[in-house]
């Protein structure tokens, strides 16, 4: 893996005068400059909202001798094929996807937090039940009303084609892979405290505590729910947004 400025890449081979890369846009790139990675045990793949937060997952991972890469630490767009690659190149046992989205706030009570893993993976499966069992308790002890997601719980979501519809977790290899919403982008109180350095650490504690069990225990969590599966409709790439890949040069200059 590649750090560069706010962000990883993954590394397909090296050369003389450096790396070819996957770019944030998902194109095979010569690179020269950046910082090369050792393996690591976990890929944290945030968004520029929750990347306070990995940042603090990777600090308390680090004191546990457990290794870490960031997907991204800066407000950047990458596509997901790259992120999910990160996996596959770090060697990396565990990948974890971490949202903030929105819920209904007519409807309140706890977080309802919701984990997507892998399909016919049980060590995602696993996974996902005990990051959903730390986060919903470090958010059920706060004096607030959350939003409420539509599907909280732990299992799989697929697309109409029968495969994971979550491209982070059909191409992230063979670690054990997540995608976590957590609701928090709707009530002014949520949205507050998970702006503070407690809210942060809280979730941080949460996802790093879990991902210690994962390695250290045969703890299964909770928060799995039937029917054990969902399907929703996705196309055969990825988000289909127009990228524009900071490692290739501008169109004009082509």
């Amino acid at each position: 893996v590649l750090e560069l400025d706010g962000y990883a890449v993954p590394i397909l081979q090296r050369d003389v005068d450096g790396w070819v890369v996957l770019s944030p846009c998902g194109n095979e790139v010569e690179v020269a400059n950046g910082l090369e990675r050792p393996a690591a045990h976990v890929v944290l793949d945030p968004e520029s909202a929750t990347a306070p937060i990995a940042r603090l997952i990777e600090r308390r991972l680090a004191e546990s001798g457990v290794t870490t890469v960031l997907s991204r630490w800066a407000d950047i767009s990458i596509d997901a094929l790259t992120r999910a690659r990160l996996a596959e190149t770090s060697g990396a046992h565990v990948f974890v996807s971490l949202r903030l989205v929105a819920g209904d706030v007519a409807l309140t009570g706890p977080a309802g937090v919701e984990v997507v893993h892998r399909a016919d993976h049980e060590e995602s499966r696993r996974r996902g039940g005990l990051i959903y069992a730390g986060v919903t308790a470090a958010t059920d002890g706060l004096e607030s009303s959350w939003p409420v997601l539509d599907e909280p719980g732990v299992r799989p979501l697929l697309n109409q084609r029968g495969t994971d519809f979550f491209v982070v977790l059909r191409e992230s290899g063979d670690a054990a892979a997540v995608v976590v919403d957590i609701p928090g982008l709707v009530s002014s109180e949520t949205i507050w405290w998970l702006s503070t350095s407690d809210g942060q650490a809280a979730i941080a504690g949460a996802v790093a505590t879990a991902i210690e069990q994962f390695f250290g225990s045969e703890a299964s969590g909770s928060g799995y729910i039937d029917p054990v599966e969902l399907v929703r409709d996705a196309p055969l790439g990825g988000s289909g947004d127009e990228c524009n890949d900071p490692l290739l040069p501008p169109p004009s200059d082509q």
